[in-house]
């Protein structure tokens, strides 16, 4: 892998507009019954729903509400069988912008994660569908939204029903898991009971854009010279238009972990161009390094579009400049037989590390602070490598 996109986070700008949607209210159905109810209607009795916390799932809202014991403890987890077997509903208010969209701009939801076979309704009409949990569900609501209170519905099928019944080619435990884009420990594991998980896992954003798009930023290294003087790494960039033809104007901006400009380059795109590549050349590069070799330096990396001198949209992320490879080559020392070792900036890696399993079965409720905790103590157990 070549790739030094650590810790990438995505900012569009442009009056944006960041809706945070925090809280909800959760009700099971049996399958198909919750449509026939009614529940994705813009007005719906609420009162029996249960309050849940987004991002969030269902085992934790009904562990708060008291309807299942700690799936942790003792044989609780077979007491959870039922859930999986149960349509879940999410339903919550939330006001639109009130400044009127202009008509080179657009309003999208952008789903960070939903888990996993859900059908999103908007104020009682149906957005769409979405069968991917690791994957941003987006639609565009430019013409639904509403600058007053909207309602949003969120229905959670169960996750067999998009299975199929014909699975005599597969083996191994649960099998029915493998034709899901769904976390696959959830249903069940050496080390993990089955809990499969439901519901919105990462945040909901309501996404207001101007003229054209950054849909994805790729930074990589090409080569680093053998005296460690220049580093030759390169930048892709993904672009969306969708209210101009005109030229757009891109510039690339990389800087240095002490804050100088390390590099940068700009290049104007026409109206039949949109995705593009840039090379930059980085003298004296900071290289980024496993802890035991060095320090693990980062770059903040900057990209933005402009148009008239006005910037459209930009996307910053901190990226690391170092090559990484696998060696296979024959080793001297025992003929007949290859290497089998990663090469971090030409320097042979002693893996030392563990597998990771997801820190918990419910991945919706981790804490950034446990995830820090943990690896921190890899970190202090001398590890320098994670398998997940």
């Amino acid at each position: 892998m070549a790739d030094g996109s650590f810790y990438r986070t995505r900012r569009d700008v442009g009056n944006a507009v960041n809706a945070m949607f925090g809280r909800a209210r959760l009700k099971d159905f049996a399958p198909g019954e919750g449509v026939r109810a009614g529940a994705f209607r813009e007005r719906f009795d609420e009162e029996a729903w249960i309050p849940i916390t987004v991002p969030g799932d269902v085992h934790r809202a009904l562990l708060d509400a008291g309807r299942i014991e700690d799936p942790f403890y003792d044989r609780n987890e077979d007491g959870c069988a039922w859930i999986e077997d149960r349509e879940w509903w999410y339903r919550m208010s939330f006001d639109g912008p009130q400044e009127l969209l202009g008509s080179d701009e657009r309003l999208r939801f952008v789903f960070h994660g939903l888990d996993t076979f859900a059908t999103i309704y908007l104020n009682g009409e149906e957005l769409g569908s979405h069968s991917n949990m690791f994957r941003e569900a987006v639609f565009d609501v430019g013409e639904r939204i509403r600058p007053a209170e909207n309602t949003l519905a969120i229905l959670f099928d169960r996750p067999r029903d998009h299975v199929g019944e014909d699975l005599r080619d597969q083996w191994g435990r649960n099998p029915e898991r493998v034709f899901m884009r769904k976390a696959q420990f959830g249903f069940g594991w050496d080390w993990g009971p089955r809990l499969p998980t439901v519901g919105i896992r990462r945040p909901i954003e309501l996404r207001r854009e101007r003229r054209a798009s950054i849909i994805g930023v790729h930074f990589y290294t090409l080569d680093i010279a053998p005296t460690g003087k220049r580093a030759a790494v390169a930048v892709r960039v993904e672009v969306e238009r969708f209210a101009t033809e005109d030229p757009l104007e891109a510039s690339i901006m990389l800087s240095a972990p002490d804050g100088s400009l390390a590099a940068e380059s700009s290049l104007v795109l026409d109206g039949e161009g949109s995705n593009f590549t840039t090379y930059l050349t980085v003298k004296d590069p900071r290289l980024w390094w496993t802890h035991d070799l060095g320090e693990p330096a980062l770059y903040g990396l900057r990209v933005e579009l402009r148009q008239e001198d006005e910037v459209l949209v930009y996307n910053e992320s901190r990226v690391g400049i170092r090559t990484l490879e696998l060696d296979q080559s024959p080793d001297p020392d025992e003929p007949g037989t290859r290497f089998f070792r990663f090469l971090l900036n030409g320097v042979p890696i002693f893996a030392r590390g563990a597998d990771w399993i997801p820190a918990d079965s419910f991945v919706g409720a981790i804490e950034d602070e446990r995830y820090e905790t943990l690896i921190s103590t890899a970190h202090d157990a001398n590890m320098n490598m994670l398998r997940v």
